[in-house]
């Protein structure tokens, strides 16, 4: 069963994420052990993942342009058991100039929302500051070492903080406790501080968020391009990372917290995606008892 499913990630990952059959009578919901964190860039996403059971869904507290959806409204009456799963992402760069619309689409969610993921120290900093109740890291603080796991945990108060994606099985070993991984998703490669969107068609804060943009190099191969609300673009590597073989043998190396991040994948393929590694993570699970 482990292995149907791990075949059928493969499936659909190496066929241009088009097809994917998994066919296994297992609930999705209440995987006990395993939990699963999922990063979205819209509300069909978040709902769908919800529905799922993922333990923490987050969405971008400043979207890339062109989402327009209304996360307030979508939050509107929602009990507190399903706000209690519900967390922001803080955009990647943030200058000190841009700190005012920040904080103004901080006030926006907190209190109703009370999860909130850091991607850098500074940021760390400001959520400690606000005295938030849970408080986590992504992969970009590049902990490579226990020592920085722990000295970090200790410092902001962080719930979870999330490992570097640069580490092999190997160094994953010399961790314990409550640490998650990236296990599928886009990876960043930059961040510019100018529009390259902007500097090739002068689309002036209008077009990057209409159409899908790509960098190709000198091999043909794509880059995409993403504008977030402060006008930086985002360059993402050709290929999402995907683990899907190792999950086992990081599973008896005692982790239970995997990330999956969505941002760059339509609901169709975030479905297929989150389904397949629901299944997985269930299998796991079930070889234990």
């Amino acid at each position: 069963m482990r292995r149907e499913c791990i075949e059928a990630l493969d499936t659909l990952f190496h066929s241009g994420k088009k097809a994917v059959s998994v066919k296994l009578n297992l609930p999705l919901k209440s995987i006990a052990e395993i939990k699963v964190e999922a990063t979205v860039s819209t509300i069909d996403q978040l709902k769908f993942a919800l529905e799922q059971g993922v333990e923490k869904v987050f969405y971008p507290l400043l979207p890339f342009k062109g989402i327009a959806e209304n996360l307030l409204a979508y939050l509107e009456n929602k009990p507190a058991e399903i706000l209690d799963r519900i967390g922001l992402v803080l955009p990647n760069i943030v200058r000190e100039e841009e700190m005012p619309v920040l904080e103004e689409a901080f006030d926006l969610f907190y209190p109703k929302i009370s999860l909130f993921k850091a991607n850098t120290l500074d940021q760390l900093v400001y959520l400690k500051n606000r005295k938030l109740p849970f408080i986590r890291g992504v992969s970009h603080l590049n902990i490579y070492n226990p020592y920085t796991y722990v000295a970090l945990k200790e410092a902001f108060g962080a719930e979870c903080l999330s490992l570097s994606r640069e580490l092999n099985m190997k160094n994953l070993s010399d961790f314990k406790g409550n640490r998650s991984l990236l296990v599928y998703g886009a990876l960043p490669l930059m961040v510019l501080e100018h529009c390259v969107i902007n500097g090739s068609i002068g689309c002036q804060g209008k077009a990057c968020g209409k159409f899908d943009y790509t960098l190709k190099d000198r091999k043909n191969v794509l880059f995409p391009l993403k504008t977030d609300a402060l006008c930086k673009t985002h360059i993402f590597n050709s290929k999402n990372l995907f683990i899907n073989e190792d999950v086992e043998s990081l599973h008896k190396k005692k982790f239970s917290d995997f990330e999956l991040d969505f941002s760059l994948d339509s609901l169709e393929t975030m479905e297929k995606v989150l389904t397949g590694y629901l299944f997985l993570f269930k299998s796991l699970e079930n070889q234990k008892k």
